[in-house]
């Protein structure tokens, strides 16, 4: 029983090890810049970014939109959901090493 809850705790703590790394890991891209992030930035758009956020303003305006009580026609707060939150995932994208490209939505 006792050798039970040793092994549990060094799974625990080596978990724990492993994610406090990678959020340290983390802070560092964030806090001192990234080359990637950067150039995405600064540099001139792609047409795959373009597409990109074509796309995944689609994405979100359809996954956002509601219909109202008669159900004519579908609303959405474009400004909250859609121009707000695409370039936060667009970022997101870029600091998690991904493609801005990938999938979507």
């Amino acid at each position: 029983m006792l050798n039970k809850g040793v092994k549990e705790f060094d799974r625990n703590l080596r978990e724990e090890e492993l994610l406090s790394s990678s959020v340290e890991a983390a802070k560092i891209k964030l806090t001192t810049g990234s080359s990637s992030l950067h150039k995405a930035i600064f540099t001139k758009p792609t047409s795959e970014t373009a597409t990109y956020f074509a796309e995944k303003t689609r994405g979100l305006i359809n996954a956002k939109s509601f219909s109202l009580v008669h159900g004519q026609g579908k609303n959405v707060d474009i400004v909250k959901d859609v121009i707000n939150l695409l370039p936060i995932h667009w970022i997101c994208h870029i600091v998690s090493g991904q493609k801005p490209w990938g999938s979507l939505p």
